[in-house]
């Protein structure tokens, strides 16, 4: 669900295709990404609230990388993943 800040509803969306989210974030324009691990690969995905799915976004996700945290103006914030010591 996406609610205002008044706590009003603005829609519903099924993510249940989406099954492996690594993180979702806000844009400052009001657009839904979320970060979604499938078949060993990430992708960035933004939500269409026409179709009510998620498209795929022309973006080279960084090696390493954990989880999307958020979003702020242009600038995306990610986790990275760490090899552990032995």
């Amino acid at each position: 669900m996406e609610l205002d800040l008044s706590g009003n509803l603005i829609g519903r969306w099924n993510v249940g295709s989406l099954t492996r989210l690594q993180g979702e974030a806000f844009t400052e324009s009001g657009n839904l990404y979320a970060l979604v691990f499938q078949e060993d690969n990430f992708t960035l995905r933004v939500l269409n609230r026409e179709t009510g799915g998620f498209d795929a976004v022309d973006f080279d996700v960084p090696s390493g990388l954990g989880s999307l945290l958020g979003a702020d103006g242009r600038i995306w914030c990610f986790t990275f993943r760490v090899a552990a010591a032995r």
